[in-house]
Parts: C-alpha cells; structure tokens; sequence
C-alpha cells in the first residue's frame, strides 16, 4: 500500500507541476494582450528583440482606439496617435530623444486640420501652420533660434525678350530653403493650394528656374511651392504680365 500511495503523491505532483507551467505560460502570453477589467478595450504589447517595449497598440471592437505609443530600441517615447474607430483622430505628437516634443498634429477623421506645431529641442516654436482637411494654409510662420519671425522668401521674375517674339523669363526664389516647385495658378482662396496644378519645373536651393513663354501681351499666374528647411510648405504667388 506505501508503494501505492508514493506512486500517487508523485502524480499528483506531476499534475500540479504541470499547471503551474500552464499557468506561468498563460500569464506571459497575456502580458502582451490585455484586457482591462469592466473595459472593451484591448492593449497589444510588441517589444524588440532585447525586451524593451516598441509599440503599445490600444483597440476596442477590433479597431484601433485611444493613444498608440511608439517607443525606440532604448525604451524612449518617440510618437503618439490618437485613434477613434480605426480612424486617426486627435493630436499626433513626435518626440525629440531628450523627451521634449518636436512636432504637435492635429486629426480630424483621418486628415490633418488645424494648427500644426515644430518645436526646436529647447522647447521654443520652430514654426506653425493650420491646415483644413488635409491642406496646408499659406500661413506659415518660422521662428529663428532667438524667437523672431523669419522672413518670407520673395520671388523675382526676369524677363528677356528674344528675336522671334517669344519671353524667357528667369524665376528664382531668394532665401534659405530645401527645394522649390514651380506652377501655373493660384490658390485656392489665395489660401490652400490646388492638387490639380501640373508642375512646370523644380529646382533645388539656390537654383533659377527658367521657363519659356511663348507669348505677349498676357498675363501669368505663377505659384511657387517652396520646401523650406524645416521642411514646412510655402506659397508664393506673382502675376506676371509680358
């Protein structure tokens, strides 16, 4: 009977051991899908290679809701987005490693409407801009490291006239900027600018623009689209009359 009983204790064990391992597994698992008490929320945990958290994923009824947060290899907070029935909606905010914002967006229903902020490291406004349904609005304003207001880069036209009647006018775009496109048009509004305008040239810093126009007596509208340093978009309009 002492034999008997020995073997079943060590079932028994067996068993108990086994749970605890089941158990132990079952808790690791959901550490990285969990489901808070009285709440339809469900937070996804994904993590690099060496443990350190990357993304923490927020849904509810299947589709991305709340704040998602985004982290780098050294556990640093890099982005935010906030989520509303799958759809981005909310502020959207990029981190500088030292922890301080670097750029504030805001959504509504999937585009970007509102004022949109650059911060430098320091803290202090790089530069603001609004943007309606996902346009950007033709007010930038850019900062200097000191806190004063840049000055808008001015567009100058040169015209020469050639032998057989035609006009070649050189565009360039004085300032400090990353590239520029040049159009045929307007604004929207004289606000926001159209998608539907075809690009006649682009250029990179410094360049001129050359662009031939084969008539007289008429009038231009020519827009300058100009990517600045800080990567911020910039309209620039002038009527040409030849």
């Amino acid at each position: 009977m002492s034999k008997i009983k020995l073997r079943m204790r060590s079932l028994m064990l067996i068993v108990v051991a086994s749970l605890g391992l089941l158990m132990f597994s079952c808790d690791s698992v959901d550490s990285n899908n969990v489901v808070a008490k009285g709440s339809s929320v469900n937070e996804k945990i994904e993590r690099y290679d060496n443990g350190v958290v990357h993304k923490v994923a927020r849904y509810e009824r299947d589709k991305l809701s709340g704040v998602q947060e985004l982290y780098n290899t050294k556990g640093k907070l890099q982005n935010t987005m906030t989520y509303l029935n799958g759809i981005q909606h909310g502020e959207s905010i990029i981190y500088f490693d030292n922890g301080s914002k670097y750029r504030i967006t805001p959504y509504v229903n999937g585009v970007i409407d509102g004022e949109r902020k650059k911060y430098r490291k320091d803290g202090k406004v790089w530069s603001t801009q609004n943007y309606q349904r996902g346009m950007p609005e033709n007010n930038l304003k850019e900062y200097t490291e000191s806190g004063k207001l840049k000055s808008i880069p001015e567009l100058v036209v040169n015209k020469t006239y050639m032998k057989d009647g035609s006009v070649k006018a050189i565009i360039t775009v004085n300032g400090n900027y990353k590239r520029v496109k040049y159009f045929n048009g307007k604004l929207k509004g004289d606000k926001y600018f159209n998608k539907s305008l075809v690009s006649m040239i682009e250029t990179q810093e410094r360049s001129k623009a050359n662009v031939v126009l084969n008539s007289i007596n008429r009038s231009y509208d020519i827009l300058a689209q100009v990517t600045t340093q800080a990567d911020n978009h910039l309209f620039i309009y002038k009527k040409i009359s030849l």
